[in-house]
């Protein structure tokens, strides 16, 4: 089973989509209003108005926005995201853009005859709404509202594709400027890595195992996003991903994230047999400490964490071979969480992590 968006997070980015397109045709709706004079009276000239409206607008412009955006951003969503992955990006947008004059259009006409009905105080099917229908679809207004909702989506769909790009959140984070100036904050990091990487891609050849790998992280994000992590950055064929405290700590997310990745391996492990003759297995370190996160980069800027505690949590991943287990975590975060019984934590003691003059205490965890 590769990567399907899960229920919560499809429903949260299809609100969200939805609540963007009808801001979006506020603004537009506002802009009209502001310049109502030069529109009206070319409105009026074409006969597309009987007289302007704006609460009449302002709702035409909420009902419709939002049947239309909830319309588009489930079918984007739940159905044309998923088609088009692995596609070139300008062959999806045109694509899709064709579908999309599709919706725009049918809910231009239904727009008009809610519209033109009320303009006029008359039945939707009467003939002088269906005339005032039919002169304001193949008009200036049908063509005005055509061009406005489509670059309305496309918007939507750009700023979807640079989240997905970016990482979820990530684009509002760019855009707001939360990390412009450099900020100090606790986080819990996971280094996980593929086991035996070198050995898999000499058995199974360079191309075979980028896909391998590929599809090994498509199948750990879910389990990841549902337990409130952040993928910060792929690492050749490690991922690095992090919680804030109060997520990572709420109902051990950062612990049950490894066992929801492993769970959903074991589930697809006959699929990896039979495309790549074995079954991914992985290891991690769970750590936590002070980060100082902002904004570095020119050309290409990026929002990063730099700290001591990802330096730790690399080394303490690092001796997971050197004790045969899958998970080792730092005591200093397993002192913070509140572990379900059926975690079972072992101690290690202290242990020399390279380039540390100082021994960390790590515990094993097995359910």
């Amino acid at each position: 089973m590769e990567y399907k968006i899960n229920t919560r997070i499809a429903a949260k980015k299809i609100i969200q989509v939805t609540l963007g397109f009808v801001i979006y045709l506020l603004i537009i709706n506002l802009i009209c209003y502001l310049y109502i004079e030069q529109i009206l009276n070319l409105l009026k000239a074409q006969s597309l108005i009987a007289e302007y409206n704006f609460k009449t607008e302002l709702w035409a412009n909420i009902i419709f926005g939002f049947s239309g955006g909830l319309v588009f951003a489930s079918v984007e969503v739940l159905y044309l995201a998923d088609k088009f992955k692995g596609r070139p990006y300008a062959f999806s947008i045109f694509i899709k853009g064709l579908f999309h004059i599709i919706i725009i259009l049918f809910f231009i006409t239904g727009g008009s005859f809610f519209y033109h009905s009320i303009d006029l105080h008359s039945p939707p099917f009467k003939e002088e709404v269906i005339g005032k229908v039919s002169n304001f679809i193949l008009g200036y207004g049908g063509l005005k509202n055509l061009i406005t909702g489509w670059i309305g989506f496309h918007i939507v769909l750009i700023i979807l594709q640079l989240n997905e790009h970016i990482g979820p959140g990530m684009f509002w984070r760019f855009l707001s400027g939360k990390f412009y100036k450099p900020k100090e904050e606790f986080k819990i990091f996971m280094f996980l890595d593929i086991k035996s990487s070198t050995e898999i891609a000499e058995k199974i050849g360079h191309k075979k195992y980028f896909k391998f790998m590929n599809l090994f992280f498509k199948d750990v994000t879910n389990p990841i996003l549902n337990n409130k992590g952040e993928i910060y950055e792929y690492v050749g064929d490690e991922i690095v991903i992090t919680w804030p405290i109060k997520y990572g700590v709420l109902n051990s997310n950062c612990v049950r994230c490894f066992f929801s990745i492993e769970n959903v391996i074991r589930v697809n492990s006959e699929k990896y047999m039979k495309r790549f003759g074995l079954t991914p297995e992985f290891k991690a370190a769970i750590h936590y400490g002070k980060v100082t996160t902002g904004e570095i980069g020119i050309i290409k800027k990026q929002i990063v964490h730099t700290g001591d505690v990802l330096n730790t949590t690399s080394r303490i991943q690092s001796l997971c071979n050197d004790y045969n287990q899958k998970l080792l975590i730092s005591s200093d975060l397993m002192d913070l969480l509140n572990l379900p019984k059926e975690f079972i934590p072992r101690n290690l003691g202290g242990v020399k992590l390279k380039g540390k003059s100082k021994k960390v205490k790590a515990k094993r965890l097995t359910l």
